[in-house]
């Protein structure tokens, strides 16, 4: 069964679809208007790849959404009747976000809001009466109390049929309500309220514009025409998109009606200027209410004039009388919900107003890609046969396990007896990273456990790498072909922790996955101790998936953010929010970084920017029996072979993508120095980040690189934090920095430095690897 929704390709409709699509396992039914069934997926591609980047978005679009050609105006949405009957049989719950926002035109709001929601409405009968519907929600408006002044609503008294509307949008939002509650009286109801949406607190990029540009509008204006401590109602679209989300999948929500607002904590004119100005939006402007009524009648007249400045009158015509009302809309029951309150418009309205501008208030979408990028992303790809054989090979030794265990086979903990703990990771390639995390994890347990209580082992894949790591920890050698290795190893110890960060993700080798799936299962298996720590789920291909549903369900895992623990609680998985242990690790003492700095030329005066690149292209690796083959017997695939059967990803596209990023960091970074009095350092924290180091390194004579092969972990960290300023490629470049507050930008290959970044409220510092505009927006 699936989720309908509409609206699907506008501005707020495009935060439901990615927060089902991330948060959550139900398959979408969207209805997308498109002359063909390439139109309908290259308009949704423009509305998510706000959200998503083009590999994501194809994978969501092949497994997890089916597109309905059809018009919201049109009966039974203009589908043939055997699709429309489809839609009816795979629908369970609809959310219907769909509107026209047309304030000026009565005609379309008739057809669209009503026509359209009636349409909606019919579908919903139809599903009921056929096999019943979880749930109908449906996204209004807080416009549809009417014509107000100087109060605040609450949900219950917002209607009042006696009282005038604005506009025809509110007029026929409040008879969309209204139908809904007639026509749907045995259907599980929530009506959806926003205010004023305007921007995302996370990000400064938007899509939808005619907000911004009234604010814009009223930004250069050196007089306002309002009332300095009126209050204006505005939420960001993150938080509508995760309150709508939320409450439509709760079983039971507490009400019918919710407002998304800001409520009681809505800004002032006067905050958000002063705000604004600060950031250098904006000069603060003088505040004269008694210029209201003839700024008004202005702005009529010259909203009926062509070019800018009629454009601009028009918008703020149209939004003028939800500025001048100083009205706010109660928020208590979804702060209740949620258990958060909407980020202020003051943190983020500057940088979403000099995007904005930046982009002539235009949204700057990436075209679909080439036929070829294209059809290899769009392609439902089968199992890879060594990736099946694997997870297959992992999964019979889970089942042999539980089978011993209910024949009564194993050994039990028992009080009195050392805890023995199997921290299962990937540890032995000089990851300067996952090797923090696991030593601060260590002292972490013993602290809490007792040292004299517990015994642990740590995996490693060289000893040599590892040599003076782990608190003198017994380290055992983890083999290339592991089944066997966990089979026997897990078996000896008293429980496991999964300590590796990139646990439950596809994005780097699906046979790393796996072995973290395989020690958690067998551990779980003989009713042990089961526990990922600290660990990041993303996008998981469709057979590593189910491993993880089938095999994680008796674990408990402690997610180091929030998208985390929703991807993983969507697959029944126990889980705890926690946070990535690594930023608690103690390095060596501050001196030896600066001293190691010192020997590289720094003056002990000049701030130091640092730079930890890395090639994000080659991922994710893979096993490949054939290749590995090749390689034995014709010398083929030598520079992407990783190690025995796993192999990177190579080619041309591949090269072409490694020389961008690599071009764009060297410029960046030379314009920088030219610019700004600062001493460049490249750092590699692991091993295969050498490369990168030293390709920039020859582009910049005279940077000095440090590489985790010359520097261990505790050296390497206190050099990161001996630094000033940081551009970073790895995730645990910016956390190991965090306690030395180095000021830090990341360049993300997938969503660990994204969560990061909007977590600390720093979205706008953060790029992806592939952005075509890496260059001038690192600078």
């Amino acid at each position: 069964m699936a989720i309908f929704v509409t609206g699907s390709t506008g501005y707020l409709g495009s935060y439901l679809s990615a927060g089902l699509l991330t948060g959550y396992r139900d398959k979408l039914n969207l209805l997308i208007r498109g002359k063909t069934e390439q139109e309908a997926r290259e308009r949704l591609w423009t509305s998510l790849q706000l959200h998503f980047d083009f590999p994501e978005f194809a994978e969501y679009l092949n497994t997890r959404v089916r597109i309905f050609r059809g018009d919201l105006t049109s009966e039974c949405f203009g589908l043939p009747d055997a699709e429309y009957h489809a839609l009816v049989d795979t629908t369970d719950s609809l959310i219907h976000c769909a509107a026209s926002l047309n304030r000026k035109s009565e005609k379309q709001c008739l057809n669209v809001n009503l026509r359209g929601t009636l349409e909606v409405i019919q579908l919903a009968r139809r599903g009921q009466n056929r096999n019943g519907l979880r749930r109908y929600s449906h996204v209004s408006t807080v416009a549809v109390a009417g014509k107000r002044k100087n109060e605040i609503i609450t949900e219950e008294a917002s209607i009042d049929w006696s009282r005038s509307d604005y506009d025809p949008y509110a007029r026929t939002k409040k008879f969309c309500e209204h139908m809904a509650n007639q026509l749907l009286p045995d259907v599980p109801k929530t009506i959806f309220r926003p205010a004023i949406i305007l921007g995302d607190s996370r990000r400064q990029e938007t899509s939808q514009f005619d907000m911004v540009q009234a604010l814009h509008v009223l930004a250069q204006m050196p007089v306002l025409p309002l009332r300095p401590h009126d209050k204006i109602d505005i939420v960001p679209a993150d938080y509508v998109g995760k309150a709508i989300v939320t409450i439509h999948q709760k079983e039971a929500p507490a009400h019918g009606i919710y407002h998304l607002s800001s409520g009681t904590g809505s800004q002032t004119y006067q905050e958000l200027t002063d705000a604004i100005s600060q950031a250098g939006g904006m000069l603060r402007p003088m505040f004269l209410p008694s210029l209201g009524g003839p700024f008004a009648n202005t702005v009529n007249w010259v909203a009926n004039r062509r070019g800018a400045a009629g454009y601009g009158a028009s918008l703020l015509k149209v939004f003028w009388p939800y500025l001048d009302w100083n009205t706010v809309f109660d928020n208590s029951r979804v702060v209740a919900e949620l258990g958060e309150t909407p980020a202020k418009f003051s943190t983020y309205a500057a940088p979403l107003l000099k995007y904005s501008r930046e982009n002539k208030f235009q949204f700057p979408a990436k075209p679909w890609p080439s036929a070829s990028g294209a059809e290899k992303c769009c392609r439902r790809e089968k199992p890879r046969l060594t990736d099946f054989l694997l997870v297959a090979w992992v999964s019979a030794l889970i089942e042999m396990r539980r089978f011993g265990w209910m024949l009564g086979l194993g050994e039990r903990w028992k009080p009195g007896k050392k805890l023995k703990l199997l921290f299962a990771g990937y540890n032995g390639t000089r990851n300067t990273g996952s090797d923090v995390r696991v030593q601060e994890m260590l002292r972490q347990i013993r602290h809490v456990l007792g040292a004299e209580h517990v015994d642990f082992s740590v995996m490693t894949q060289n000893f040599e790498r590892t040599k003076g790591y782990f608190e003198s920890t017994r380290q055992v050698y983890l083999p290339d072909v592991y089944p066997p290795f966990l089979f026997r190893e897990v078996r000896q110890n008293h429980g496991v922790i999964a300590c590796e960060g990139s646990m439950f993700k596809s994005k780097f080798a699906n046979a790393l996955t796996t072995m973290m799936i395989g020690s958690l299962g067998l551990a779980s298996a003989e009713n042990k101790l089961s526990l990922a720590y600290g660990g990041e789920a993303g996008h998981m291909d469709g057979l590593i998936q189910k491993m993880c549903e089938r095999y994680v369900h008796n674990s408990l895992v402690i997610t180091r953010n929030v998208e985390s623990r929703t991807l993983l609680s969507s697959l029944g998985i126990p889980t705890e929010l926690g946070t990535d242990t690594a930023w608690t690790f103690e390095p060596h003492p501050p001196e030896y970084g600066r001293k190691s700095l010192r020997e590289a030329g720094w003056d002990e005066r000049t701030p130091v920017l640092v730079l930890c690149p890395i090639h994000p292209f080659v991922w994710p690796v893979k096993a490949s029996l054939a290749k590995y083959i090749a390689r034995a017997t014709t010398g083929a695939y030598k520079d992407s072979q990783y190690r025995t059967v796993y192999f990177f990803e190579s080619g041309r596209e591949v090269d072409r993508k490694y020389e961008h990023y690599i071009s764009g960091f060297t410029k960046a970074t030379q314009a920088f120095v030219q610019r700004h009095r600062v001493f460049p350092v490249l750092v590699g924290m692991e091993r295969l980040d050498a490369v990168a180091c030293r390709e920039i390194a020859t582009r910049i004579p005279g940077t000095p690189v440090f590489t985790s092969d010359d520097y261990n972990m505790f050296q390497l960290v206190s050099i990161l934090r001996a630094c000033s300023y940081m551009v970073s490629s790895r995730y645990h470049g910016i956390v190991t920095c965090m306690p030395s507050l180095v000021a830090s930008a990341g360049v993300t290959m997938d969503e660990r430095i994204r969560n990061l970044m909007r977590e600390r409220g720093h979205q706008h510092l953060f790029l992806t690897v592939d952005d075509p505009d890496l260059e001038p927006k690192l600078l």
